[in-house]
């Protein structure tokens, strides 16, 4: 199946997308808090693991907003391909812990997520 390259000439958000495209770093990182309440007081006596439950929840918003799913090809932009996709970031200490130990963290997750 061919990749559908967003139209940037249709597209809403193509004059932001052109201005931070020139950036070296166009990132940003948020944090934000979320009610958790019902999730401990309820689903958590019903045997829900809440740790689960708040990874499943945070996929679902993410892959809720297309935009934040949408991915660069080259000069192109391209929304997401079927399947869920979450970026994680892992903090390591490079006197502890390799690529080696890395990827076998990630493969590691993956083969649990593939078991859930």
């Amino acid at each position: 199946m061919a990749e559908h390259i967003v139209d940037l000439d249709t597209w809403p958000r193509a004059a932001q997308f052109r201005f931070f495209r020139t950036y070296d770093r166009p990132h940003y990182a948020t944090t934000v808090r979320i009610d958790v309440t019902r999730l401990m007081q309820v689903r958590k006596g019903q045997g829900v693991n809440v740790y689960r439950a708040c990874l499943y929840a945070i996929g679902a918003g993410l892959h809720g907003v297309p935009e934040l799913c949408m991915r660069f090809r080259g000069d192109h932009v391209v929304p997401r391909r079927e399947g869920w996709d979450m970026a994680m970031t892992l903090e390591v200490h490079h006197a502890l812990v390799d690529g080696a130990q890395v990827g076998a963290y990630f493969g590691a997750v993956q083969d649990a997520l593939k078991a859930v």
